[in-house]
């Protein structure tokens, strides 16, 4: 895979036993800023969505792609949001409610956040391939915050058990060499491992915004899908 470098955005992570000096950052995809969503109108957004993939999508699979985007839906902030797969038409059909006037919806970045598969990963070296866990089985939840022992915005990472024991078997390992994160095809950082880490908390860092934090985090709990998706309709009207 090639490696891409993400503008602006620098990421080391540090890995503490405690986040006490962390900060939560407000953030507009928390369930408390969900329930006015909508309540005054918006945009209804309707998109079909086609799978990347060779052969014909499972009922499984078709039920963990409708899982994911409602939970991304959820998290960019809309609401109603209804998932349906056409198998006869081969599509999956998305309709939701976004906040705000036609001109403030940005359909471009909305369907690029629903399709991408968002897998993130931590590797051996810069090896993409060589995998030692993803998000989906190694991290439980990410939330955007504000440090203030390193005066900036970090997403903090809580690891599963399964998580925290794969890097901590990994980092004894790999003392000297690299440990990379990745976002799917995009290497997002590549810090050496110093010493052997146990714990199950990690900071991610290097954020511009509390808006980049918060948009990166809620691409990490919105969770992975299992293959691409590729956005063949894209319509907007404004609600009532």
């Amino acid at each position: 895979m090639k490696v891409k470098k993400l503008v602006c955005l620098l990421l080391t992570l540090v890995f503490l036993f405690a986040a006490a000096a962390c900060g939560e950052v407000e953030n507009d995809s928390s369930d408390s800023g969900k329930k006015d969503r909508g309540a005054q109108g918006g945009v209804n957004v309707e998109m079909l969505l086609t799978a990347d993939i060779a052969g014909s999508v499972t009922d499984e699979e078709a039920e963990a792609v409708k899982t994911v985007l409602e939970d991304r839906i959820n998290y960019m902030g809309g609401t109603g949001g209804s998932v349906e797969y056409d198998r006869e038409a081969g599509v999956f059909r998305v309709e939701f409610t976004a906040k705000g006037g036609k001109e403030a919806f940005e359909t471009e970045e909305a369907a690029y956040r629903l399709c991408e598969r968002g897998v993130l990963a931590f590797c051996r070296d810069e090896d993409p391939d060589d995998v030692i866990f993803t998000g989906t089985d190694g991290v439980k939840k990410a939330t955007a915050a504000y440090d203030d022992a390193i005066d900036e915005y970090v997403v903090h990472l809580e690891l599963t058990d399964e998580g925290a024991g794969k890097f901590a078997e990994a980092t004894a390992e790999l003392i000297g060499r690299k440990i990379s994160i990745w976002m799917d095809d995009t290497m997002i950082s590549a810090p050496t491992v110093q010493t052997a880490i146990t714990g199950k908390e990690a900071l991610i860092t290097g954020m511009d915004s509390a808006e980049d934090a918060g948009k990166f985090a809620d691409r990490i709990n919105g969770g992975a899908l299992p293959f691409n998706l590729t956005c063949i309709e894209n319509g907007i009207k404004i609600g009532r």
